[in-house]
């Protein structure tokens, strides 16, 4: 008879049987086996670790109360083995075209109750349109600070919207703050990497009211005299106060990716053995220069 018992990975506690345990140590044992011989092995093992226990934790958001030798098979296979990693032959064309012949399914709008701040609602358009929660939630703050009309709407939804455990696991997309490019806090280089443009965009944009308000108050005048003050002024002050906020409640709102995989994770490429060891070895080689 199977037992359950109570493991800690990376920090976070998994229940998982007993059976399961085994197969999860042995395969983790090869981990340090095979990296031990790489600079910065026990980094890359603890990021995979990290990445593992990420996982069993949304198996387990989803009424399961354990984890299963089914899910350690199903992660292993996920993140690869480190057998695998001799091996350089991409299989992304093969995996391109299993996608494409997978069934298309059509989800039902929902609130996601696996993962809500409030209500769920966010998070539930997010599954829907298959986007990064966060993304959502920057733009209901948007429309219940700048305009109000958010907030109605908001409550809205979450009285019409049913509510279900969504599944989290499908998104490996997310919006981090990126430590490597900031300037202040991450917030615009995270924004630029998750939308996959220049990072001087986002900057931009959260610069202009300010510039607005320097480039008014110098002018000022000579807007009254050409009646333009009213079209610019107004917007530059009113706007400067909104980005300020909205900058500072992503500072504390959206977390920062430390790990290779977290980074790996914001810029939506895969997670696995061989993503996370080659981000380490690029890493490694660029501090060497």
């Amino acid at each position: 008879m199977k037992k359950i018992i109570n493991i800690n990975l990376s920090g976070r506690k998994i229940p998982i049987e007993d059976t399961a345990y085994e197969t999860l140590k042995g395969y983790l044992e090869s981990l340090l086996h095979y990296f031990s011989r790489e600079e910065g092995g026990d980094e890359i093992v603890s990021d995979i670790e990290n990445r593992i226990a990420e996982l069993f934790q949304e198996k387990l958001k989803k009424d399961t109360h354990c984890i299963t030798d089914d899910d350690v098979s199903r992660m292993i296979a996920t993140m690869g083995r480190p057998e695998q990693l001799e091996e350089e032959i991409s299989t992304e064309p093969l995996e391109k075209e299993a996608a494409s012949n997978q069934p298309k399914t059509h989800s039902q709008l929902s609130r996601n109750e696996n993962d809500q701040l409030i209500g769920g609602v966010c998070s539930g358009i997010a599954n829907y349109f298959k986007i990064d929660p966060a993304i959502v939630r920057i733009i209901t703050f948007i429309l219940i600070w700048a305009y109000g009309i958010g907030l109605l709407l908001y409550i809205v939804l979450w009285i019409v919207l049913p509510g279900k455990k969504g599944n989290n696991q499908a998104l490996r997309k997310r919006l981090y703050r990126d430590p490597d490019n900031k300037v202040i806090g991450g917030v615009a280089s995270g924004l630029g990497a998750y939308f996959k443009i220049d990072i001087v965009i986002p900057r931009i944009i959260f610069v202009l009211p300010l510039l607005g308000v320097i480039f008014t108050s110098i002018f000022a005048h000579g807007f009254n005299i050409w009646g333009f003050h009213h079209i610019f002024f107004p917007f530059s002050v009113g706007a400067l106060p909104t980005f300020i906020v909205l900058y500072i409640v992503l500072w504390i709102a959206v977390p920062k990716a430390v790990t290779q995989a977290e980074k790996l994770e914001m810029r939506g490429e895969k997670v696995d053995l061989q993503s996370i060891s080659h981000a380490y070895k690029a890493t490694d080689s660029e501090k060497k220069r």
